[in-house]
C-alpha cells in the first residue's frame, strides 16, 4: 500500500445518462506523484521544443504563451481539445514568459 504522499488523488466525472437525469459518475483515482511528474516533465521538455522554434514576427517576439493541459486517468498530459485518451480528465495551466535578454 502506498503513502498517501506517495499519491495525487483524481476524481473522474463522466456523464451518463444527461446531466438533468442525474445520470453523474464519479470515481476517485489515486495516480503516484513519480508518474505525474515524469509526464509533466516530459510535456514541459516537448512544449519547450515548440516555443524554441516560434520566429520573431515583423519586430515583435512572442513574450507569453499559455498553454491548458488535460490530465486523463492514466496522467498523461495532452493539450487541450487535442486527442487523448477516453476517460475523466483534470486540468493543469501553464503560462510560459519569455525571460529578459540581456
Amino acid at each position: 500500500m502506498q503513502d498517501s504522499s506517495d499519491v495525487i488523488s483524481l476524481v473522474a466525472v463522466q456523464d451518463v445518462g444527461g446531466m438533468r437525469a442525474g445520470g453523474v459518475l464519479t470515481k476517485r483515482l489515486d495516480l503516484p506523484v513519480e508518474q505525474l511528474a515524469v509526464n509533466v516533465n516530459v510535456f514541459l521538455s516537448q512544449m519547450g521544443q515548440v516555443l524554441a522554434k516560434t520566429p520573431d514576427i515583423e519586430g515583435f517576439q512572442l513574450s507569453e504563451v499559455e498553454v491548458s493541459a488535460e490530465v486523463s486517468v492514466t496522467g498523461q498530459l495532452v493539450l487541450w481539445g487535442v486527442g487523448g485518451q477516453i476517460g475523466g480528465n483534470a486540468g493543469i495551466k501553464f503560462v510560459f514568459k519569455k525571460g529578459s535578454q540581456s
